[in-house]
């Protein structure tokens, strides 16, 4: 069955969702973690906009904190990483604050329902948006520009789900392969050689099969509860 609503790709920068379903998509690496981490049997996942609204959140010191951003003061912190994320056992919660994929879904929240997506969990995000009601919103985090042209994996991943959901056409694998032989993975590695596993993952179909949904987190400015679905 084809998708009969609206499915547009929108940039939360200029042109966030006010209803309907989101999904945030930041495929290298906070969609995955994320992921990961949901997979891993997390009781709570916590995203932050930026690093000063993570500092806030009572008792930080009991969470597990992944981020590739500075952030100093604390003694369990962790690399925005999806092999960091399941290597670790789940005894505490988590938190996240990353580069564009946490500030993309807290952009996001004013959506009727906001969902976490990569091709980890492809399919388990596509079945989910066959039933929803409304309007789609897919929100890749990072696009490609003149500075930055590699940038292209979430669009990509919002293309596929576009095109699976108005035509029927599944084109997420190749979409893959045509991310992995880009100039992409050459340019994560330049900047972290030691995170090809974490590539494995973020360019692995399905391999994480789980349905991360964000709430609004109660009395509490630029921070969101995600939540195994």
């Amino acid at each position: 069955m084809i998708f009969s609503m609206g499915v547009f790709i929108r940039d939360f920068r200029d042109d966030p969702p006010r209803s309907g379903t989101a999904v945030i998509i930041d495929v290298v690496r906070f969609s995955t973690t994320v992921c990961a981490l949901l997979q891993r049997r997390r009781s709570t996942v916590l995203a932050a906009d930026t690093p000063r609204d993570l500092a806030a959140i009572p008792g930080l010191h009991g969470h597990d904190v992944f981020s590739e951003l500075d952030f100093t003061g604390h003694d369990r912190r962790f690399d925005n990483s999806p092999v960091k994320a399941l290597a670790l056992a789940a005894t505490r919660p988590a938190a996240l604050c990353t580069t564009t994929g946490s500030r993309a879904l807290l952009a996001s929240m004013r959506a009727s329902q906001v969902l976490i997506g990569c091709f980890a969990n492809f399919h388990k995000i596509a079945r989910t948006l066959k039933t929803a009601t409304g309007d789609i919103h897919l929100i890749p985090a990072a696009w490609p520009t003149r500075s930055n042209p590699d940038a292209s994996e979430d669009l990509e991943c919002a293309r596929a789900w576009k095109q699976l959901l108005e035509t029927g056409k599944d084109t997420a694998g190749q979409r893959i392969g045509k991310i992995a032989t880009s100039a992409r993975v050459a340019q994560f590695l330049a900047f972290r050689p030691d995170n090809i596993s974490d590539l494995c993952y973020c360019l692995g179909l399905d391999n994480l099969p789980v349905l991360p949904q964000a709430h609004t987190l109660a009395d509490a400015r630029g921070l969101a509860v995600i939540v195994r679905r």
